[in-house]
């Protein structure tokens, strides 16, 4: 007697188009090539390089017509002066040029690391507080935290950043109002802190100490 046997049926497995998982992974792959560097360029550009002091060839005013009365903070901030405007566009040209979108975040990190790297700290003269000028700080490439402060803050202030000195016991910083940095740069709202004498401290930060101590706005 002869027994008809069914054939097995074939287990049914989802069939994968491996061209259609191609296709998907190259164009999420394009998408994210696409939208990371203009997310970059976007909210945090950085500069191409910082410039030197004797790169930017300044003809450096004399100061010898300031005396005591010119020397406050407020006093010594004049950033419609030929020579700062002439001197923070010369900085932000050659380390921004290449920056068309959020450029004052560019033209705040270069003006920063400019001060940062090209003046060195010296001291005040001995029971006296000497408060320099922008031009003075740049001739001799040297200066304390208020000289640092003052040139800071005339540089921004010069391509349209809003500033404000920062006073903690024993020291003085810079804050920048820029909007459009990046959230984590940010410590007051829209301010930025930026204290150019912190040799080790990148754009918006601060040491502990400073962190951490009682401020004071002007």
């Amino acid at each position: 007697m002869e027994i008809n046997q069914e054939p097995e049926q074939e287990e049914r497995r989802p069939r994968i188009n491996f061209l259609t998982v191609i296709v998907a992974l190259i164009i999420i792959i394009a998408l994210i090539a696409w939208m990371f560097p203009i997310y970059r360029i976007k909210v945090d550009p950085q500069p191409e390089r910082i410039p030197t002091i004797d790169e930017l060839n300044l003809n450096i005013p004399s100061t010898q017509g300031l005396n005591s009365t010119d020397r406050g903070f407020i006093e010594l901030l004049n950033p419609a002066d030929s020579f700062i405007k002439t001197t923070a566009n010369r900085i932000v040209n050659i380390g921004c040029s290449k920056v068309t979108k959020q450029e004052k975040v560019c033209h705040a990190k270069v003006l920063f690391y400019f001060v940062r790297d090209n003046i060195n700290y010296v001291n005040d003269p001995v029971a006296r507080e000497y408060l320099a000028s922008p031009a003075e700080t740049l001739y001799g490439e040297s200066g304390d935290c208020d000289d640092y402060s003052i040139l800071l803050a005339n540089l921004l202030q010069a391509v349209g950043i809003q500033t404000r000195y920062v006073f903690v016991p024993g020291h003085v910083f810079v804050q920048a109002r820029i909007p459009d940095a990046l959230k984590n740069y940010k410590t007051e709202l829209d301010w930025v802190s930026l204290d150019a004498t912190c040799s080790n401290c990148e754009f918006g930060e601060l040491s502990f100490q400073v962190q951490n101590s009682n401020k004071r706005y002007l």
